[in-house]
């Protein structure tokens, strides 16, 4: 026997607007860290400063942090990447304050406070809430999306079809992953059976994208052959982290991240089937979109956590939807908040631990030991040309290039360097038998592998940086003194 869907429950507006105004705090502390410890950063500060674009993305991130500097007057590196980082954690903060709305709306105020805990301390939200990149904007998107959904469920017409439309546009500007909420605006409109709301659905939708994204437009070449760079980065085998497909990777990352997450979503799929799966289109689009996205993203060789950031938090939703089995249970409130209790202390080691990450970052600390231990007349060679950028020009000479093959660390002592700082991203993959360096044959490799195990051998560690749990934030890292002479 099918129930009908219970009513709506009345918008919960106050606990929407407190998890808006604590994540704008939570998200937006401990934000300037240094600019050059994520690689995805310091291109996009350097298309802002030269007024130009790559294309790797849709524009929505990118114009917003091109709109803030060109109010505040901000021109200098540092000063944009630390507004782009403070337009993510706003888009993370709405996004969660949005999908507070949708939850609360559809299943009562003990869901809405469950989803807005769960999201707000989530490790993994709050780490990408903290960098200048897209992913913040997309959950956003989305979760603009699902109230342009309920909405229109709500109450069907060509106005609120149009606000349909333009969350999607949002929605695809933030990521091009973000296309996946259009056809899910579609089936919304076609489960109200008003097919003549497509126009206007539509309409809207390359309105909104063209609005945003004209630059793309003009420059159509770039644009496609730049997406297309991007795809094909994305399906290419032998890189690190990279698996065959299908894959339950991110599976396996969330049940390691919050079973109790895992078992409460169990709880919310039952409740649906005693309902018999009567739904309304934003509760069908709240488990299918976040399913068929997980399904996509499985079906990629590369894996990074970051793409599980939509699924993780549309299910935090979900699970939280998962207490209306508890509640009517004898003694169900305290059964709720022990479940909700439980979900934030698993989830709070890693928390905590991201949050000091941003607090004590590697590269901020090697460039500091340069400057202060190393004496004025030292000439350092950093082995990477990526790390350790905008180090002052004061204090000892530093160099930042990749080990030539057929150098040795008596070469280099001789041309006069002191010092060799070993990053991760260099020696990581050389000391690996089975890797080669970007760039040369097997014989360069084992060459420039060869001055590695010499430097280990004979040079002074003066210091060492192990790896954290934040590999962006707490990089490997030793300094070493070259001897004086063989």
């Amino acid at each position: 026997m099918t129930v009908s869907p219970p009513a709506l429950h009345p918008w919960p507006w106050r606990a929407a607007l407190a998890v808006l105004l604590f994540g704008l705090v939570w998200f937006g502390h401990r934000t300037g860290f240094n600019g050059h410890v994520h690689p995805d950063e310091p291109g996009k500060v350097r298309q802002i400063l030269e007024g130009r674009y790559n294309f790797h993305h849709p524009l929505l991130m990118l114009d917003s942090v091109r709109a803030v500097t060109a109010v505040a007057g901000l021109d200098d590196y540092d000063s944009i990447v630390l507004a782009g980082r403070r337009v993510a954690a706003f888009y993370a903060a709405l996004g969660a304050a949005l999908l507070v709305l949708v939850t609360g709306r559809l299943y009562g105020p003990w869901p809405a406070a469950a989803a807005g805990l769960f999201l707000l301390t989530s490790p993994q939200y709050f780490e990408l809430a903290h960098y200048f990149k897209e992913d913040p904007g997309l959950v956003c998107g989305l979760a603009l999306g699902l109230l342009a959904a309920l909405l229109y469920g709500e109450g069907p017409g060509a106005r609120r079809a149009a606000i349909l439309g333009l969350a999607a546009a949002v929605a695809a500007s933030a990521k091009y992953a973000g296309l996946i909420f259009l056809p899910f605006a579609v089936f919304a409109v076609l489960a109200a059976r008003r097919p003549r709301d497509l126009a206007m659905l539509l309409g809207a939708f390359a309105g909104g994208y063209l609005l945003v994204n004209w630059p793309a437009f003009l420059s159509a070449e770039a644009w496609t052959r730049s997406l297309g760079n991007e795809l094909d980065r994305l399906a290419a085998t032998g890189a690190a982290k990279k698996r065959d497909v299908p894959h339950a990777a991110y599976l396996e990352f969330y049940w390691r991240t919050s079973p109790v997450l895992v078992l409460l979503l169990g709880l919310h799929v039952f409740h649906l089937a005693r309902r018999g799966f009567r739904l309304r289109p934003v509760e069908w689009i709240m488990l299918l979109l976040p399913a068929l996205y997980l399904a996509v993203i499985s079906c990629t060789p590369t894996v990074t956590q970051r793409y599980f950031l939509p699924v993780g938090a549309i299910f935090a939703c979900l699970s939280a939807a998962g207490l209306l089995v508890l509640l009517p249970r004898r003694h169900g409130r305290w059964w709720a908040l022990l479940a909700m209790l439980a979900a934030s202390v698993w989830q709070g080691p890693a928390l905590l631990a991201a949050a000091r990450a941003f607090a004590h970052d590697h590269h901020t600390e090697v460039i500091r030991y340069l400057q202060t231990e190393l004496p004025p007349a030292a000439f350092a060679l950093i082995d990477d040309h990526r790390e350790l950028e905008g180090a002052p020009e004061t204090g000892p000479r530093l160099e930042r290039r990749w080990i030539k093959p057929g150098e040795s660390p008596a070469s280099l002592r001789t041309d006069g360097v002191t010092h060799v700082v070993v990053t991760q991203r260099r020696h990581a993959e050389l000391m690996k038998d089975d890797k080669r360096a970007a760039g040369l044959d097997d014989a360069q490799t084992d060459a420039v592998r060869e001055f590695y195990r010499q430097l280990f051998a004979e040079g002074i560690l003066l210091r060492e940086w192990q790896r954290g749990p934040n590999g962006y934030l707490q990089a490997s890292f030793r300094i070493y003194e070259l001897p004086d002479g063989p």
